[in-house]
């Protein structure tokens, strides 16, 4: 979505011409995170013809991991290992909630030396709970797909899965025209 809103810009005012220019924090940034909804409010009724437009014309395409190794991957590289900012924003909180545990550690390496951990089942609870994305902050990363990509809304022309990056991406290529130009390296 920030590529069909153009509101990404370098430091000179110009568009990024090129993806991997992008900066890191730029891309991660929480605030560029919008709902499909929440993009048309925030860019007015003079941009809704362009992102129609842009939604009409362009070719949209979307890659999509299989759900349950996209949950376990999420909680083995945030919750496995101690890692403070997880620990602090969500960890903390999940532990409370889930495992009963009215006073938390002050830090993830305390938790770890008491050999308290957060449990796949709490990190599952704590997603399928409906107060959890009212509050602030949610992890948008942990969100369903349909709900950050909104295939209901926009009609993809193609919709390519991460397990078979290398043969989708070939014939991703080959819709756009630029098998020819642009070769995806082998995984």
């Amino acid at each position: 979505m920030i590529v069909l809103t153009q509101n990404l810009k370098a430091p000179d005012g110009a568009p990024y011409l090129d993806p991997l220019d992008i900066p890191l924090t730029i891309i991660h940034n929480s605030t560029l995170h919008k709902t499909f909804n929440k993009l048309w409010m925030r860019f007015g009724r003079y941009s809704r013809p362009l992102m129609h437009h842009k939604l009409k014309n362009y070719t949209k395409f979307l890659f999509v991991r299989d759900p349950f190794v996209r949950i376990i991957s999420a909680f083995r590289d945030k919750f496995v290992k101690p890692d403070k900012y997880f620990y602090n924003m969500y960890g903390s909180v999940m532990l409370r909630r889930y495992a009963n545990i009215s006073k938390t550690p002050d830090s993830v390496e305390e938790a770890f030396t008491e050999g308290i951990r957060l449990s796949f089942t709490h990190f599952i609870k704590y997603l399928l709970d409906p107060q959890t994305e009212e509050e602030k902050p949610f992890n948008e990363h942990w969100q369903q797909m349909y709900r950050l990509c909104h295939p209901c809304q926009i009609e993809y022309d193609f919709i390519g899965k991460l397990e078979t990056l290398d043969e989708d991406t070939e014939h991703l290529l080959k819709i756009l025209g630029l098998d020819n130009y642009i070769h995806f390296p082998p995984g």
